[in-house]
């Protein structure tokens, strides 16, 4: 079983630095980005175009789509993920993955960055006089959604951890469910009448920030002195 940063050769005659520098860069622009979708979200209650994507989302009437939904979103509730998390760790530290298994640090991490960001944007929920709320849509503020975090997070760090698996196929399957999930959940969210769209693209964002941030500081660590 390879590390998951094996096997990419780099390009011949490629700056060894200018990866590093493009893939810092992408990061600063995408902190950026989050940081100014979260400002909009705590001067407005939703933004321009939320109402309609929801309104399109919950008039998607089909029973499958919904269980569909449901299933991908229950991975991300509790205490399913605390489950998959343990479950995650106890997987590799049995391969011998412990530098791996570390990387799973960066799920409770995202959860308290999800909670600071909530406390500081303090947006309200969707109004039930605008869209159908299904179920309990909870007490704490909308922005970011933790349901789409959670899924970004774990997910996303499977889906990497998962490029080392072989035969090819059994890899692409996996992955296709890491995005399945992670999806299915903001859709969810949105189909229940429980955050904006706002809220899960805000989410999905802030995941990928903490997920790329873990995933290249374990490639660095990772690398042999010299290299």
């Amino acid at each position: 079983m390879d590390s998951p940063h094996q096997g990419v050769p780099a390009g011949r005659g490629q700056s060894r630095g200018s990866v590093p520098l493009l893939a810092a860069a992408v990061w600063i622009c995408g902190l950026v980005g989050f940081a100014v979708i979260a400002g909009l979200a705590a001067e407005h209650a939703r933004f321009p175009a939320d109402l309609w994507i929801a309104q399109h989302v919950q008039g998607f009437q089909s029973l499958s789509f919904h269980r569909a939904l449901d299933f991908g979103e229950s991975l991300a509730s509790a205490p399913y993920a605390v489950f998959l998390i343990g479950a995650a760790i106890a997987g590799l530290f049995f391969f011998g993955r412990r530098r791996e298994a570390l990387l799973m640090v960066a799920v409770p991490l995202g959860w308290g960055l999800n909670a600071g960001c909530k406390y500081l944007v303090s947006r309200p929920r969707p109004s039930a006089f605008l869209v159908e709320v299904r179920g309990q849509a909870g007490d704490d503020p909308s922005f970011p959604s933790g349901h789409t975090v959670t899924a970004t997070l774990l997910f996303g760090l499977l889906f990497f951890l998962t490029s080392c698996v072989r035969p090819v196929w059994w890899r692409r399957l996996l992955q296709v469910f890491c995005i399945y999930v992670i999806a299915s959940t903001g859709l969810a969210r949105i189909y229940d009448g429980r955050h904006w769209a706002s809220d899960v693209y805000g989410a999905m964002l802030l995941g990928a920030l903490v997920v790329t941030a873990a995933i290249v500081i374990y490639q660095q660590t990772s690398r042999p002195r010299g290299a």
